[in-house]
């Protein structure tokens, strides 16, 4: 709405607001043959509440045309109540009302209310797009390192062993890496009458110096097992040493095998003293 529009209409509120001040002077001229709000009745309550509309409408009016552009301050207004009628005056903040009426006054804004409460919880949403695939993670770190090499060595033959004075290898590998074995060494031995046989693991270069097995008597087949670990040099191989405890060669063993597995690392665990045997090597 232009300037001109908005002036056009004050002026007719302005107006409008004559005429019903106009029609209450006249309903308190009527005789008095009633009491004043009887005469009056609907009428007058309806005249009451037009002039109070006019009056706010023609404030807000003048206010909005007067500061277009700029926030609205917190305006009061004020007015003289006439005590018998209800009319309404409106007048500055220190005009005195005269006798017969009352003054008051209010907000052109209220004050804010109170805070409502907390709405109810919605429903959930829908599921979401599954994301995108993340990036690859960096590579962990590498595992600690497996068997890596084995060796094994068989000797089908039968040999006559000879006695206590000295040990014959029957089976022997190829030349190993160096490293710690762990070393599985198995022959079937024929002691003659009540012979004994021993077998101890060692190596070609270092001799018998392993742990020893024992089998013997009464012209028995015995199976030697003789588990064991060593620590071997490398370019050296392992050997099986066996020998009889009478002095001739009639004790005698066959179907020899030795298999010796390289181990990364070790954890030794030693209980008691080792029995070992020294007798010359055959």
């Amino acid at each position: 709405m232009d300037s001109s529009s908005r002036e056009l209409t004050l002026e007719q509120l302005t107006i409008r607001l004559t005429e019903v001040e106009q029609e209450l002077a006249t309903l308190r001229a009527a005789p008095r043959y009633k009491p004043f709000h009887k005469r009056a009745g609907p009428r007058l309550v309806s005249l009451i509440t037009t002039v109070f509309i006019l009056i706010v409408a023609l404030s807000t009016g003048v206010l909005a045309s007067s500061t277009p552009n700029t926030p609205q301050a917190t305006t009061i207004y004020y007015a003289c109540v006439n005590n018998t009628t209800g009319a309404l005056q409106i007048v500055s903040s220190t005009t005195v009302c005269p006798t017969g009426t009352h003054k008051i006054h209010w907000d052109q804004q209220g004050p804010q209310g109170v805070q409502g409460p907390t709405g109810l919880t919605g429903p959930q949403g829908p599921k979401g797009s599954t994301g995108l695939t993340g990036p690859q993670g960096p590579q962990g770190p590498a595992g600690p390192p497996g068997i890596t090499t084995g060796y094994s060595a068989a000797n089908f033959n039968t040999i006559s062993l000879n006695g206590s004075s000295s040990l014959t290898p029957v089976v022997t590998t190829q030349p190993v890496q160096a490293g710690h074995y762990f070393i599985n060494a198995e022959t079937t031995a024929i002691p003659d009458g009540s012979d004994f046989i021993g077998c101890v693991v060692g190596t070609a270069n270092t001799g018998p110096n392993g742990n020893l097995a024992f089998s013997g008597g009464a012209s028995l087949f015995f199976s030697i097992s003789d588990p064991d670990s060593l620590t071997v040099a490398a370019g050296d191989s392992i050997e099986l040493f066996c020998y009889s405890t009478n002095n001739d060669t009639n004790s005698v063993v066959f179907n020899s095998s030795i298999t010796a597995t390289l181990l990364d690392s070790v954890q030794s665990h030693t209980v008691g003293t080792k029995h070992t045997v020294n007798p010359k090597r055959r």
